[in-house]
């Protein structure tokens, strides 16, 4: 009883007050053994959201705490908390009092990320986890689902271990393993969920949204040797409409080819001391998997030469994947960063240039781009050019009152003028 009384007086501290607000009452100050005493006082489990002063994506969640219908179903059925991760030297007494309570739980349940969100008994047993940002709708969905006794991951889990759980019941316990970095269990458990599932089904009756979702947790569920994945292979177009999602299938195959057949040649020519043998290998892939098996080496090659520094294969690299699959989305990062930056090459500098033109007949008015072109005439002699097309960028910059840029191109252009080097030497970094 002497307990209960202190734990109602600490609580009754201004420090240690609950926050007063129309939305989700936080409770400041406690130690984990105090939060777990007054959730069983007041017949509640318990809700923490783990986050850090330096998480954007953190601050994005308190207008959802805000809401009526999220405090309500917190309020009234958890003590909740905040823990915060990092430490800093403006943290108030509060927060330092919860650093033991943020390390014992960070450690127990493997916390790698913010925010996460955890629902406990009053024991401190898991009852549910999430990570990342989430909506009003779905933080509600989590909060039910850890009050009910059918529903939460410490029953899931003991009819698993009893053998007595199946279908979407495994995939939720397969999700909150995965959220707890139990990796090997997580497989283990979303295989059997394939085994009893999606096996024995007709494949287009398990192409659906669910099944991407699902695929994209557990991208160890299937391989390149199984046939579904053939058949979607053979059936972008179908697969795309049945995954309510376009592209996703492309996606979905240069993965599993980068994964399976790529990688593994990778870690044989290192073991060997050798440069991947890239022709061979796409002779090899491309009979059975075509263009997706040249896309996906080409991507690969270039992140294999990023690795090493070797800026000239890089270029070439980008080229080879500009003529096959045209002019990206990312392409004025890709001419800035690597061709402009750290490319002396006017072959390639002249592909970028024509990149560049090819990206404006689209963006004309996008004077970043154009600061890129400009540069880029500018590096490969382009001169008068280049003045023309800086000018224009330090003119559109100018309307939009963008003065970062502004000053940025001013200089540039001072620079062009003079002949001095708008690039840094960056080829040896």
């Amino acid at each position: 009883m002497k307990k209960y009384i202190l734990l109602i007086i600490l609580t009754s501290l201004s420090k240690f007050l609950e926050a007063q607000n129309s939305g989700t009452n936080f409770i400041e100050g406690l130690t984990y053994q105090e939060m777990k005493s007054k959730a069983k006082l007041e017949n509640k489990k318990i809700f923490i959201e783990l986050y850090a002063t330096w998480c954007t994506n953190c601050k994005m969640m308190d207008p959802v705490f805000s809401k009526e219908s999220v405090s309500e179903i917190l309020n009234g059925n958890y003590i909740s908390t905040k823990l915060q991760l990092d430490t800093g030297k403006n943290d108030n007494e509060s927060i330092k009092r919860m650093y033991p309570f943020a390390e014992e739980i960070k450690k127990k349940y493997k916390i790698s990320g913010v925010p996460t969100f955890l629902f406990l008994d009053v024991d401190g047993n898991l009852l549910g986890i999430e990570k990342g940002v989430q909506n009003i709708n779905k933080i509600i969905e989590i909060s039910k689902a850890a009050i009910d006794p059918n529903e939460n991951f410490t029953h899931l889990y003991a009819q698993y271990t009893k053998g007595q759980l199946k279908g979407p019941s495994l995939l939720k316990l397969a999700h909150y393993l995965n959220l707890l970095n139990e990796k090997t269990a997580s497989e283990q458990v979303a295989q059997k969920y394939r085994s009893i599932t999606w096996d024995n089904k007709e494949i287009k009756s398990v192409l659906n949204p669910d099944f991407l979702e699902t695929i994209r947790e557990f991208p160890s569920l299937y391989t390149t040797q199984d046939s579904l994945i053939s058949y979607i292979y053979r059936n972008k177009e179908e697969s795309d409409s049945l995954f309510h999602e376009r592209g996703a299938s492309e996606y979905l195959i240069n993965y599993l080819i980068r994964r399976d057949l790529i990688e593994p040649e990778i870690k044989k020519s290192a073991s060997e001391n050798r440069t991947p043998n890239w022709t061979a290998l796409e002779n090899k892939l491309s009979r059975n998997w075509g263009m997706n098996a040249k896309a996906s080496i080409i991507f690969r090659k270039i992140d294999y030469y990023i690795e090493k520094k070797d800026w000239k294969r890089v270029t070439q690299g980008f080229i080879e994947r500009t003529e096959l699959l045209g002019i990206s989305r990312d392409i004025n990062a890709v001419v800035w960063y690597y061709f402009f930056e750290r490319s002396n090459d006017h072959y390639a500098l002249n592909k970028a240039i024509s990149y560049m033109e090819k990206d404006l007949e689209k963006n004309p008015s996008n004077y970043v781009h154009i600061d890129t072109y400009a540069n880029v005439l500018y590096k490969a002699g382009h001169v008068e050019k280049a003045l023309q097309f800086e000018e224009k960028a330090l003119n559109m910059a100018e309307a939009k009152n963008d003065q970062k840029n502004s000053n940025t191109y001013k200089e540039c252009l001072e620079k062009m003028k003079k002949g001095i080097p708008t690039w840094t030497d960056n080829q040896l970094q």
